[in-house]
């Protein structure tokens, strides 16, 4: 086992559910997370804890990625809600948690 850390992760597909969970349960080891076109899954992972989850600068999923995500597990993706909203909605609600390079 290597001692990756720090890495940008990329998952499509169901690879976008692994790779989304791997980055929910070692969010210490994921610089970036990558989810092109994740697969939607009726049934959250063993142990999962949106509220619980903590990122590299102790900073929390936002309010309404919670809010999302509880509701709408099993029935929408979260590619589902973006594309009903305007693509400035979008841009506003991202902003804060992508930084450009």
């Amino acid at each position: 086992m290597s001692n990756l850390t720090d890495f940008t992760l990329v998952g499509h597909s169901y690879g976008g559910y692994v790779a989304g969970t791997y980055a929910s349960i070692y969010p210490q080891h994921v610089n970036k997370l990558i989810l092109l076109s994740p697969l939607g899954l009726k049934i959250p992972p063993k142990n999962w804890n949106i509220e619980g989850m903590r990122f590299k600068n102790d900073r929390g999923p936002p309010r309404w990625a919670i809010s999302v995500s509880k509701f709408a597990w099993g029935h929408l993706t979260p590619f589902q809600v973006l594309r009903n909203l305007t693509e400035s909605r979008v841009r506003r609600m991202l902003s804060q948690y992508v930084k450009k390079h």
